[in-house]
């Protein structure tokens, strides 16, 4: 066997190794989807039925199976008279707990929206007189009629030309799919913003090599970021919107970020102490990165769906690919049977590194959001 025949050897072995690491990963993620699918849906219906919920609902509450469980019919037993609330513990009480209010004041209105956003909602305020425009300005999100008056048009930050609400349930689902898939993007590129940071930051610091050539970052950067966030962002997504943007995307980035930067800072000391030669840390080092950022794209692509899974494994076998048979252009050359063995070493390391850091990330925000008093499940990360 030749020198070239070797080198595609070695390749090739290394393509296997890739593809068994990630097949173990996949299945490991899969079968804690499915153990805890159930008690995550049976929280689910605990929570859209309770009774002021159901009572509120349009049409029937099924379980997963279709079976009716609820059947929801108009129901008033949550109207409340405004005119009786004649303090502030009756108003808040009453707002918290009722749906329908009628002969509300404007200044009532105005302490409605206070109340709620107080309790930590998002509030959003509709409405077509002047009695609705202290409402409308302090409202999260304010609507107005374009049939109606101008002050609440002016005061509104949305004005529907037509007149007809009816439009908005599109509004929102148009929305929601432009911030959360942007929001899955971001996450995508913040991985590599910040690890670019820490081992710029730590090769300063330690006077560390920095392994990686710029044809392989472009190559992780294609098949793990630019391609995924691509398709991505134009595929439909009706889920609520939860917590802030920037703290969402920074959040579910950072365990990644930290991964890479871990593990490719300790593939480089392990890889000097053994005396292996740098070309071959720097393939290494790119597999290894490309493996964590197929872990986070499946982590925010979960639940896969048809285009979904279409998606995550073009991205692997695209990336196998140029691997194998563009891997001069992007600088991936075979590795020693040393380099081989930390690869796979470091390889199998990431899934709990990333898992037990994504679970730290996820305390520390559930701790500090009871520390400030608001609700946990509200701004939990999705």
């Amino acid at each position: 066997m030749d020198h070239k025949d070797a080198r595609h050897f070695r390749l090739h072995i290394l393509a296997i190794l890739f593809f068994a690491v990630m097949a173990v990963y996949l299945g490991v993620l899969f079968n804690t989807q499915v153990n805890h699918y159930d008690e995550y849906y049976a929280s689910s219906i605990r929570t859209i039925a309770r009774p002021e919920t159901v009572e509120a609902a349009r049409g029937d509450i099924t379980d997963r199976n279709g079976k009716v469980m609820v059947s929801s019919r108009p129901s008033y037993s949550l109207t409340f008279d405004a005119s009786e609330l004649d303090s502030d513990e009756k108003m808040r009480d009453a707002v918290l707990k009722n749906t329908v209010f009628g002969r509300v004041t404007p200044n009532q209105k105005r302490k409605f929206v206070q109340i709620l956003k107080d309790a930590g909602h998002t509030v959003a305020m509709t409405g077509d007189g002047v009695n609705d425009v202290l409402a409308l300005k302090d409202a999260d999100c304010s609507i107005a009629m374009a049939s109606g008056s101008d002050a609440a048009a002016q005061a509104s930050q949305l004005v529907l030309l037509e007149s007809d609400f009816s439009c908005m349930p599109q509004v929102v689902l148009e929305g929601r799919r432009v911030v959360n898939n942007i929001q899955r993007s971001a996450t995508l590129f913040l991985v590599k913003n910040i690890f670019s940071f820490l081992r710029s930051l730590i090769s300063v610091v330690f006077m560390f090599t920095y392994p990686l050539e710029p044809s392989q970052i472009s190559l992780i950067s294609m098949f793990t970021i630019g391609v995924p966030a691509f398709f991505l962002a134009l595929e439909p997504n009706k889920n609520r919107i939860k917590g802030h943007f920037l703290t969402n995307v920074f959040l579910k980035a950072l365990p990644a970020a930290i991964t890479d930067a871990l593990a490719v800072g300790a593939l480089v000391i392990f890889g000097e102490t053994f005396h292996v030669d740098s070309t071959d840390i720097s393939t290494a080092a790119t597999m290894l990165l490309a493996i964590v950022g197929f872990m986070i794209l499946y982590k925010i692509s979960a639940p896969l769906n048809v285009l979904r899974t279409v998606i995550l494994c073009g991205c692997i076998a695209g990336l196998l690919f140029c691997s194998i048979y563009l891997n001069d252009l992007f600088a991936i050359t075979g590795m020693t049977t040393e380099c081989v063995m930390l690869f796979v070493v470091f390889a199998i390391a990431t899934e709990p590194v990333l898992r037990y850091l994504t679970i730290l990330v996820g305390k520390l925000r559930f701790y500090y959001q009871r520390l400030r008093g608001r609700n946990p499940e509200e701004e939990q990360i999705l």
